[in-house]
């Protein structure tokens, strides 16, 4: 014969399994508060074949002390930039003007930004960077090479 549980017990499992979805759901959605709240700030890649196509699409981004210094006739473009944090870093097949950096000083193997890893791809070989006001730009092989300080 079947008894059924007193009504204490019936208060008590039912507080029992509130508590256990109250805690459950908390703590997941605790885990995706943290885990978001650590992420890293959206980042913006941009590929395109030519520098009159990221102005085309992205203005904003050649108003960057990197992507001003792009010239027009640029190819094989490639950007990361973060706009919440103003980290921006940039590659480009094009000319190159060494003597329009004349004023920065050279900077002997400069340290790489690691928020552009994926952009910023030289190798081993040792290189130098123009330092200037806002910005190292550098020249390995065919690339160019800016990033934002």
């Amino acid at each position: 014969m079947y008894q059924q549980p007193a009504p204490r017990a019936r208060g008590r499992d039912a507080l029992l399994w509130f508590v256990l979805v109250v805690v459950t759901f908390g703590g997941l959605i605790l885990a995706a508060y943290l885990a978001f709240a650590n992420s890293p700030p959206v980042q913006v890649v941009v590929a395109t074949s030519t520098a009159a196509e990221l102005a085309e699409r992205h203005p904003a981004l050649l108003q960057t002390a990197v992507g001003a210094q792009m010239p027009d006739a640029a190819r094989d473009v490639r950007f990361v930039w973060r706009e919440s944090t103003g980290e921006v870093a940039g590659a480009w097949h094009g000319d190159f003007d060494p003597a329009a950096y004349a004023e920065c000083p050279v900077v002997p193997a400069p340290e790489r930004p690691a928020y552009a890893e994926r952009i910023v791809r030289v190798g081993e070989a040792a290189f130098d960077a123009f330092e200037c006001d806002q910005l190292l730009i550098a020249r390995v092989g065919a690339t160019t090479f800016a990033w934002s300080r």
